[in-house]
């Protein structure tokens, strides 16, 4: 998503909330924060802290959120991370064919 769309901090849970909206696709579990990294914000004092003690932010590993993955969860109707893992593992090198296919926002 981040690459193909250009989908990136901030601006994922307003393209997320676009996506449920317009394609009547119920939020289930989906969280922003297992697809995306933050923006975040510049802390002076907690860069220099981490700077003196090596203490370094480990960030979660992401997961990849596809299109495959949005085209699924159309069909599912509600967004399930575990089953999307699953039938987007599955997935071939096949364009999914539906509602995505076309513009996604109009």
């Amino acid at each position: 998503m981040e690459d193909h769309l250009g989908v990136t901090g901030d601006d994922s849970p307003e393209f997320m909330e676009a996506f449920f909206d317009r394609f009547n696709v119920g939020p289930g579990d989906f969280d922003c924060n297992r697809y995306f990294e933050g923006e975040g914000v510049f802390d002076p004092f907690t860069s220099i802290v981490r700077f003196l003690f090596h203490r370094i932010k480990k960030e979660p590993k992401r997961e990849p959120l596809t299109v495959a993955m949005l085209q699924h969860a159309i069909e599912l109707g509600v967004w399930d991370s575990e089953r999307l893992k699953e039938l987007n593992s599955q997935h071939t090198k096949e364009w999914p064919k539906g509602p995505l296919c076309g513009p996604l926002f109009t």
